[in-house]
């Protein structure tokens, strides 16, 4: 009764939803035994159809903070689909008939804000079908009857094949139920069943004998050909994230270290007795293709963030204990997983440059250690990023190069031998001298004056 309780109230949070779900059968089918009185309490309560539907999807999704596509793949591919959901139109022919096929969905894929977001590599599932029907094989009982002509008329079908094809945009990306997609930009996706049905008719007639009498023998035959193409798209939109993330020391201060988590979406930071979680999104199952139910992953802004055993200091953790760093970081498609790597009192942070002296326009060519943590460094007017090496061209008065890395820095000196710069320094020592020997013989001149 409570857990039936707790998904009555989440339903509150996900009536944003009810756009995508339309009328359904509602039952309780498609879920799993462990989770089946739950649903039989839902359909037993005063919520709405839109409510319930709601709830009854996301009963077996149990990570409301994580996009598992591994589910969705695994839900959906399983699926027996023999005849089209509902709403899906047939197309009838000559010989085919109920011909029919329907875009169910894309893996991995989520909607967001009414769109569909696909990564570059994704698959596109396809159910389709159709039946052939001839004529039964005709034959006249008597002299004269006869149907259309032909006193007897059979039926023999030759050629029966269909092929689903499956683009993007006008790109072919391959055929079958399940393809792959190569998607580099918003796209529509487009599956053409093909139908093919190819039917040999024989054709008898009476003819009479010499005798007078009437027999019904071969005339001619034909072949006759059925064709019938179904469309179906989709419109994506591609998802195109710049996904990173990293843990890595600022400072460290007796036995509290601060820690700074850079990272693009979500985030799960955990340590030996201390942990900080920031969700950038909660998601829930849609699904539409009545009666199969055929699932879609939502995601919804959540931004909720929580931490226990540790400070927050701005965009910095304070953490006592940093052992046993381990973190997982996701967007709608990608994720990573590692210990983390980091820095204790020990750290240092050093600039090498691949010689001291160097002339104008020079290559300057920068070593820096740690070799795998990414450092702002400054040449004169020149700020740029860089892990491990990176480069600048030597300019005239200028030879500092300094790092920074949050709390540590470093500083290189190079020495400029310029040629211009040494005529400018001879000239400025000339022009000097000859002033000062101008100074001395007008003083002196003076002082005979006076």
């Amino acid at each position: 009764m409570r857990k039936t309780f707790l998904f009555l109230v989440f339903a509150l949070t996900l009536l944003v939803q009810i756009p995508f779900i339309s009328s359904l059968t509602l039952n309780c089918d498609a879920v799993s035994p462990p989770n089946y009185q739950t649903c039989m309490g839902i359909l037993s309560s005063s919520l709405s159809d839109e409510e319930k539907n709601i709830l009854i999807s996301n009963l077996d999704y149990s990570d409301q903070l994580y996009p598992d596509h591994a589910y969705i793949y695994d839900r959906n591919t399983n699926l027996e689909i023999f005849q089209p959901p509902q709403g899906v139109q047939t197309q009838n022919s000559f010989y085919i008939k109920n011909a029919w096929a329907d875009i169910l969905a894309v893996m991995p894929s989520v909607l967001y804000n009414g769109s569909l977001y696909v990564p570059d590599q994704t698959k596109l599932l396809t159910r389709y079908n159709y039946n052939v029907q001839i004529p039964s094989d005709y034959r006249s009982s008597r002299y004269p009857r006869t149907s259309q002509g032909d006193c007897r008329r059979t039926y023999r079908i030759i050629e029966n094949t269909a092929e689903n094809k499956v683009y993007v945009n006008y790109d072919y990306q391959g055929s079958g139920r399940l393809v792959n997609l190569d998607i580099d930009s918003d796209s529509t996706l487009k599956a053409k069943y093909n139908i093919r049905v190819s039917v040999d008719v024989n054709h008898y007639r009476w003819d009479e004998d010499d005798d007078g009498d009437h027999r019904c023998r071969y005339w001619y035959d034909e072949t006759i050909t059925d064709q019938i193409q179904v469309i179906d798209t989709m419109d994506v939109k591609y998802y195109n994230d710049d996904f990173f993330a990293d843990v890595q020391t600022i400072s460290q201060y007796h036995d509290t270290t601060k820690i700074y988590p850079n990272f693009s979406n979500s985030l799960e930071l955990s340590f030996e007795n201390s942990e900080y979680n920031f969700y950038e999104f909660v998601y829930n199952i849609v699904y539409t293709k009545e009666p199969y139910y055929v699932y879609t992953l939502e995601a919804k802004e959540h931004n909720q963030e929580n931490f226990f055993n540790l400070l927050k200091d701005g965009s910095n953790l304070l953490v006592r204990n940093t052992n046993e760093c381990h973190y997982k970081a996701f967007n709608f498609f990608q994720s990573s997983e590692t210990d983390c790597s980091l820095f204790g009192e020990e750290f240092s942070l050093s600039i090498e440059t691949d010689k001291l002296k160097y002339k104008t326009d020079e290559i300057i060519t920068i070593t820096i250690t740690p070799s795998d943590i990414p450092v702002t460094l400054t040449y004169g007017d020149e700020v740029i990023e860089a892990t491990g090496e990176a480069a600048f061209i030597a300019k005239p008065f200028t030879n500092k190069i300094s790092a920074r890395y949050y709390g540590y820095s470093a500083e290189k000196i190079i020495f400029l031998a310029d040629k211009e710069r040494l005529r400018i320094y001879w000239d400025l020592s000339v022009f000097g001298l000859l002033n000062y020997c101008v100074y001395a013989i007008l003083k002196k001149g003076i002082g005979r004056f006076l």
